[in-house]
């Protein structure tokens, strides 16, 4: 990195933030930056300690997995000046978000279920309400059938 300020391929601000970035990272964890290149995600531990240092960012916010990190700028000139590795990255703005969104179907299901739970029923020619009483035990069932009917 000092020969890439020395150089000035690198400003002398970055310089310094590459310098406490490589002060912060464990040696053992400095060999998996590379995999970044791509959205990527290590379940031991790394790709929390490298997304604190600054060489990752958030890449792809994920509901049903994992988050996923890719190579900050910072981590791309840590890469190419740092360890000589050259990088061919299109670098995309903004976070993904993967959500899996619940269909008109899955809706209808629910609704439906709520529905048939909400409503009165017969079993075995005996009308049961939705809390389990059977009709006469409640005191005003009349009152609870005809405000059923109006929809409240």
């Amino acid at each position: 990195m000092t020969i890439a300020k020395i150089h000035e391929f690198i400003s002398i601000e970055d310089f310094f933030r590459l310098c406490s970035m490589l002060e912060r990272i464990p040696y053992v964890d400095l060999k998996e930056l590379p995999h970044y290149k791509e959205p990527f995600y290590d379940v031991s531990g790394d790709t929390e300690l490298l997304y604190s240092t600054g060489a990752l960012i958030l890449h792809t916010l994920d509901a049903n997995g994992s988050n996923k990190y890719i190579l900050s700028v910072l981590g791309e000139k840590l890469l190419i000046w740092g360890f000589r590795i050259n990088l061919d990255m299109e670098r995309e703005r903004g976070t993904n978000v993967e959500l899996n969104y619940a269909t008109n179907d899955d809706i209808d299901e629910i609704f439906n279920e709520k529905i048939k739970a909400s409503r009165p029923y017969y079993k075995d020619g005996t009308l049961y309400f939705p809390d389990g009483t059977k009709s006469g035990e409640m005191e005003d069932d009349g009152q609870y059938l005809y405000d059923l009917a109006r929809g409240k």
